[in-house]
């Protein structure tokens, strides 16, 4: 398996189980690894017949912009499985940072790893 990873995403969005959190927009980071077979993109040397890391990060803005979860949990579903139906990955590892939101802890973060579905 062959990796494309995009680290420090940073987003804006509602997240939050407080009503302090629900307020306004929080700082989000979001880091994620996308397994794919490099070697056939490789041999075209073109963007069509690769994952667009540009897109990958709208992607991931939009879900986060849009979404009003209270959990981290939540999010990351939703951002797995809008990955999962924009691009040809058949796994991902993301993680979600939220720095700053409890005092003297730097940063609070969730991290998952997702298979598509029928793929093993």
């Amino acid at each position: 398996m062959d990796w494309i990873e995009l680290k420090g995403i940073r987003c804006r969005g509602i997240i939050g189980a407080y009503d302090f959190e629900r307020l306004q927009p929080s700082t989000l980071v979001v880091d994620i690894k996308l397994g794919c077979d490099a070697r056939s993109t490789a041999l075209y040397d073109a963007l069509d017949n690769t994952i667009d890391y540009a897109l990958v990060v709208q992607c991931i803005r939009s879900v986060v912009a849009n979404a009003k979860f209270q959990l981290l949990e939540s999010l990351a579903e939703a951002l797995s499985h809008a990955i999962f139906k924009a691009f040809p990955t058949e796994s991902i590892l993301l993680s979600i940072h939220k720095p700053g939101i409890l005092p003297d802890v730097m940063d609070v973060a969730l991290t998952i790893e997702r298979q598509r579905e029928g793929s093993e």
